[in-house]
């Protein structure tokens, strides 16, 4: 960008407009001579000090706030440079207009460029601000070159910085992306959390397989059971109803220790009457030997 700003060096020519021995004029030009050695000596307070002075006793000499613009730009205040070059329009000079036009674009350019790193929408604001200007002093000065050169500059400069906004847009999205992938990756601890529950769903699941097989089976034995009992005749039915009164029927008469049945005393005495018969058998036999005997003495 090509600065093109430099005070008017024949800043006593608003003398002529005063007439001889004007007090008036004698005050402003001391005041503006004044103020154009602390230009030179880049004693930028003073000079605009002075160049307030001489504002206050003729305040509608173009040149005087223009010079005034261009100090404010040396200085740094861009801001306030612009408004005081455009505070020079007013006075119907078409040079001066051209050059303060121009300087306007300047001021605002340089504005910008200290908005960049911390504000890059609004130094985007005051390029395209810069351009405006640009065009409208090459339409005052279609012949100026340095107009020409920084309104294609400053529209190359838009150009670079919109493409870094938008690289820088899509940038801050991928990071917003990854962290939210980040966030949503499961830590070590949530890892291990949802592993037992995960665990512990399955074994649940087994479990409920488990009973529900089991209950299954009870079921199909249970219907078995049922269609098998209904096969069986109805005489084998009747027979396993009445085993129970022929057991109790069977089963031996409980007595008290030391008791004798029936049985148990006719055996006895069977035995007796036969140990008796025998006994008689045996003394029989003994007489008739006796008896035989006897007779042979005789």
């Amino acid at each position: 960008m090509r600065d093109r700003n430099w005070v008017i060096s024949t800043i006593l020519c608003f003398l002529i407009a005063c007439p001889a021995g004007s007090a008036c004029a004698a005050s402003a030009a001391r005041e503006a001579r004044k103020a154009g050695r602390f230009y030179q000596e880049e004693k930028y307070d003073e000079a605009l000090a002075s160049y307030d002075q001489a504002l206050s006793i003729k305040p509608d000499d173009p040149r005087i706030q223009y010079n005034r613009a261009v100090t404010l730009y040396r200085k740094g205040d861009f801001t306030g440079a612009e408004e005081a070059f455009l505070g020079s329009l007013a006075r119907g000079e078409e040079i001066l207009e051209q050059r303060s036009v121009y300087n306007a674009g300047n001021s605002k350019y340089r504005a910008a460029q200290g908005m960049e790193g911390a504000d890059p929408e609004s130094a985007l604001k005051n390029y395209r601000k810069a351009v405006q200007y640009y065009r409208r002093a090459m339409e005052l000065g279609p012949d100026d070159i340095d107009a020409k050169y920084n309104h294609e500059f400053t529209l190359k400069k838009i150009r670079e910085l919109e493409q870094q906004q938008q690289e820088q847009e899509q940038q801050e999205q991928q990071q917003q992306q990854q962290g939210q992938r980040e966030q949503q990756k499961p830590q070590p601890q949530d890892r291990q959390e949802q592993q037992e529950q995960q665990e512990q769903q399955e074994q649940q699941k087994q479990q409920q397989e488990q009973d529900k097989a089991e209950q299954q089976r009870q079921q199909e034995q249970e219907k078995e059971g049922e269609q098998e009992q209904d096969r069986r005749p109805q005489e084998q039915r009747d027979e396993e109803e009445q085993e129970p009164d022929q057991q109790k029927r069977e089963e031996p008469e409980v007595r008290d220790e030391g008791q004798m049945s029936e049985e148990e005393a006719e055996m006895l005495l069977r035995g007796q009457e036969e140990e008796e018969s025998r006994m008689r058998a045996e003394e029989k036999k003994a007489r008739r030997a006796r008896r035989s005997k006897v007779l042979r003495d005789w």
